[in-house]
């Protein structure tokens, strides 16, 4: 923990800072992690991206949130890797920042279907699965009472449904072409509006 934490923030606020700040350091970002706030910028490069910070959400219960230095909601807490995705999505054209498929899917899908939910799932490989497809790392994706899960093909080297209305079928090698397959299969249509926020 900080030398100077003084124990007046929220208990596990540090914490999940601190995760942030290895999953970020991991994909190629500059981080600094102070008392109660989060600074990343691009490795090699100095150029400043945003001042994070890690405090309840009173619309949300209390829980937990990740908020941009703008006060903008970025993600909860619990969901590190859904947070730094976002946070790394916004500079995804940075050849330094090294974006899994998985890691690519999920940013096509927050910006081309908003109104998807989306979320990620690691299912570890056991002899009690039925099929090998079932393992590995997944986005569970939703919308209205349509869902699915999504794995990247190591063999087909492109996206594949693993669960839902079109299991087993093969999309597009390319995220955003993915994405938009998503959206035609859960029925979320261009007109649908994204959730709101504050």
């Amino acid at each position: 923990m900080a030398a100077n934490f003084d124990g007046t923030e929220h208990p596990h606020a540090y914490a999940r800072l601190g995760a942030l700040m290895n999953w970020l350091q991991g994909r190629g970002f500059t981080t600094e992690l102070g008392r109660d706030s989060l600074t990343v910028s691009m490795l090699g490069t100095g150029r400043f991206i945003d001042t994070i910070t890690c405090r309840p959400r009173p619309t949300d219960a209390g829980r937990l949130w990740f908020f941009s230095s703008s006060g903008e909601p970025i993600e909860q807490a619990d969901h590190v890797t859904d947070a730094a995705v976002i946070i790394a999505g916004g500079l995804s054209e940075l050849p330094s920042v090294s974006l899994g498929k998985m890691d690519a899917l999920y940013i096509a899908v927050r910006r081309r279907a908003p109104q998807i939910a989306v979320r990620y799932e690691c299912t570890p490989h056991t002899p009690d699965l039925r099929e090998l497809s079932e393992s590995g790392n997944h986005l569970l994706v939703s919308h209205n009472q349509q869902r699915g899960r999504i794995s990247w093909d190591e063999v087909a080297q492109t996206y594949v449904w693993s669960s839902g209305p079109d299991k087993d079928a093969l999309l597009p090698p390319e995220a955003e072409k993915t994405a938009d397959r998503i959206a035609q299969v859960l029925g979320a249509s261009d007109h649908d509006d994204p959730p709101m926020g504050d």
